[in-house]
């Protein structure tokens, strides 16, 4: 990494400035970078992408200007993955800023370009990169007009001809650009006409590793000095859109990007736009280019920075994938495979070995599954292939009996003194407390016990094709069935589009507790608050059926005799005695987590979901360091530990429960006919099944038989502490890439 960034790379040498920049430098490595830049510009970028963190954006613009002052001048050769980092204003009233003590006037302060951008196109790699290619010394010429200044620096081994990669997606942008921009198909051979520059093949195999559709927006590519006064000759490897015979329409017509080296195989660009004698290209229904022809000097641009980029090698293409997910091929546009990195860290750390390669159960009927110098999850990895192999001609569970038996095998975690515990070393991956207070109904109170696991889907199968008799003999015998869709799905296409990211356990308050296990009849009476908003969110409808149901006496609950009154409401002594008695040795509060994919929905998730919201950023600045982080929390659930199974063929084997059902929890469909269970098969490793009602007509009581709502198995999760999250990266199990 110091091979790359230095303040030796900014030609300022006054000391005053060195001092301050090698500050910088330093409090960025020791605050912000954990071991792994991809890690670092993923944080960032889910920070200036998210609107709701507009107050932090001038703060992370500012680092990345610091890793770009300090970051290395280097050619670029080849095709290279893209990701915007950060879009920022012109400021046209930057003068008169300055003498205000401001560096940037408030309109542009609004950031009104990043705002729309987050909100649009953010998420959906619309944008997937540049290529470099070598260019003959006559084309180059021709390009820029023969400007002396600019042959003067040719080199054949530097200087290149370079475009755009853009990708396909729902609408009509795409063909809109297409037109406007002159883009042209992808090149499939070094044969392709129609481009200036010499199309390598080793280079068009690299492109394979990269979705896009279209190629433009040409520039001619050097290194020289920035453009930017405040750069003070900064050397950098420039990309120059605006020469008239690169055809440049607005706003390419206006810009120019720099960059430089801050890592192995990862650039650094800023995009920079003139804010004079603006250019409006060669406009596709005019035969010429409006407004005056650019020159490379004598002329003042008032080039102002308007936000960062980073290019990627596609050698690294899984980690990239890994790291922006936006950016990962979609089903339909993936890749020849590539051979992914065999994960041999474990290996050679003692702990690590123990903890990766030991079951905590000893399942039966499964000698010999385990194999010499593979982990646990990598069995489960290999397990999972073969039951999709098995399973998606005919939808059978009979495929699924390794994990049938893995199950039963496996520990349930408990809770004790209010805190999610699992049966391994530490019992926990994290245990953390919230830095803001949370108002639930009047009662504020932090955060507290908070843990977090993230989240893998091994296999799916569609329960509602079996019947209870069916589920009891499964391991024996199952008739004939259809293809397994919903596994196919998954694994297809289902992965790239739900951002589930895994589960999140905190205490919960007795209060708290009671209020969302209550069935009584009067419930409208007792919380109207949380009523009027189940009323509110349409899409939470089987628990407002069920609240209407318990409204007619249908049932009693299981609490009923503990619920006599509420919480609030005259509850005796004894009764909250006993709330605060399950509050500490049965239940955790449980929410399911959302990586970044999730932000382009933040509204409609929220207008979806009336537990959806933002984590506490103590909180969630946990994960950041998994390289796996969370941005969201929704789909609530009660956790209860030492539950006999729902499913029969489990035989009551002891589990930890996850409860949507529950009225005043209010998930919305599907999640509300959901209960998973889950148990611990190796130290931080959870196996879960993923459980539903199919009788979907008959609203939930807990008074009711399990039986009675015909509940099924529809597959298997898991649940990874950060170690066997960074390892399943590794290992590319359910992962994007």
């Amino acid at each position: 990494m110091m091979n790359y960034l230095s303040s030796d790379n900014f030609p300022d040498t006054t000391k005053e400035v060195r001092l301050i920049l090698d500050s910088n430098l330093a409090t960025l490595l020791t605050e912000d970078y954990h071991g792994d830049f991809y890690t670092l510009m993923a944080e960032y970028q889910r920070i200036l992408s998210d609107n709701t963190q507009h107050a932090r954006w001038p703060e992370i613009n500012d680092k990345l200007r610091t890793l770009f002052l300090c970051g290395r001048a280097v050619p670029l050769d080849g095709p290279m993955i893209g990701i915007t980092l950060s879009l920022r204003d012109s400021d046209f009233l930057s003068a008169q800023a300055r003498t205000t003590g401001l560096s940037r006037s408030a309109i542009a302060s609004l950031e009104i370009l990043a705002t729309t951008w987050n909100a649009t196109l953010s998420g959906s790699g619309i944008w997937m990169g540049k290529t470099f290619e070598p260019v003959l010394r006559d084309a180059y010429a021709e390009k820029c007009g023969d400007a002396p200044e600019v042959m003067a620096s040719y080199d054949e081994k530097v200087s290149r001809i370079g475009r755009n990669f853009f990708r396909d997606m729902p609408g009509l942008l795409l063909p809109v650009i297409t037109a406007a921009w002159h883009l042209k198909d992808r090149p499939e051979s070094t044969g392709s006409g129609g481009f200036d520059s010499i199309l390598l093949q080793r280079h068009l195999d690299l492109e394979k590793r990269i979705p896009y559709n279209k190629t433009g927006g040409y520039f001619l590519a050097d290194l020289g000095r920035s453009v930017l006064p405040d750069m003070a000759g900064k050397t950098v490897f420039s990309l120059n859109y605006r020469w008239p015979n690169l055809h440049p329409i607005f706003p390419m017509s206006g810009l120019i990007d720099e960059i430089v080296q801050i890592s192995d195989g990862m650039y650094l660009g800023q995009l920079i736009y003139a804010t004079r004698h603006i250019n409006l290209g060669s406009l596709p229904f005019l035969n010429e280019a409006i407004d005056e022809a650019y020159t490379a000097s004598g002329t003042d641009y008032g080039y102002q920075n308007n936000g960062y980029f980073l290019m990627l090698d596609p050698a690294n293409s899984n980690r990239i994938y890994a790291a922006f997910p936006q950016l990962a091929p979609r089903p339909d546009e993936s890749p020849p495979a590539t051979t992914r990195p065999v994960d041999t860290r474990w290996q050679s750390d003692t702990t690590l070995q123990q903890k990766f390669t030991r079951l905590i159960g000893h399942p039966t009927g499964m000698a010999g599954i385990e194999h010499p110098d593979e982990s646990v999850l990598q069995m489960l990895q290999r397990i999972s292939a073969h039951i999709s192999e098995q399973s998606n001609p005919h939808d059978r569970l009979l495929a699924f009996e390794p994990l049938h038996r893995l199950f039963a095998a496996g520990i349930a975690p408990c809770v004790r003194d209010g805190l999610f515990q699992g049966s391994g070393a530490r019992g926990y991956n994290v245990r953390l407390t919230s830095s803001a207070q949370d108002d639930w109904y009047g009662e504020k109170s932090l955060i507290e016990g908070f843990d977090y696991y993230h989240g893998a889907t091994l296999n799916l199968h569609c329960g509602f094709a079996d019947t209870s008799d069916q589920a009891d003999s499964r391991l024996s015998f199952e008739p004939p069935s259809g293809p397994n869709i919903l596994n196919k799905l998954w694994h297809s296409i289902g992965k790239f589009i739900f951002p589930w990211a895994g589960k999140s356990f905190e205490k919960i308050s007795p209060r708290k507790l009671s209020m969302l296990l209550d069935e009584s009849p009067n419930l409208t009476a007792r919380y109207p608050a949380r009523v009027s908003q189940l009323k509110c969110h349409p899409a939470s409808s089987p628990h407002y059926l069920s609240l209407k149901a318990d409204a007619q006496h249908l049932n009693s609950g299981r609490y009923t005799e503990h619920l006599t009154h509420s919480w609030d409401q005259g509850m005796s002594p004894a009764d909250k005695d006993f709330w605060r008695q399950e509050a500490l040795e049965r239940y955790v509060m449980g929410y399911n987590l959302q990586d970044k994919r999730i932000l382009m929905m933040d509204s409609l998730m929220a207008l979806n979901d009336m537990n959806y919201r933002v984590p506490d950023t103590a909180l969630q600045q946990a994960s950041v360091k998994s390289g796996s982080p969370f941005e969201r929390q929704g789909y609530a659930f009660l956790g209860v530990a030492d539950q006999p199974s729902i499913l029969p063929a489990n035989r009551e084997k002891r589990v930890f429960q996850f409860n949507y059902r529950y009225p005043l929890i209010g998930g919305p469909a599907p999640i509300g006919y959901c209960l998973d269970e889950l148990v611990e098969i190796a130290d931080g490793l959870f196996l879960g099944q993923l459980i539903y009602a199919t009788a979907l007509q008959r609203p939930f009581n807990s008074g009711v038989n399990p039986a009675e709502y015909d509940y099924q198995l529809f597959g298997y999760f898991l649940l990874l502490d950060d170690e066997w999250e960074r390892h399943r990266q590794a290992i590319g199990l359910d992962t994007l890439n």
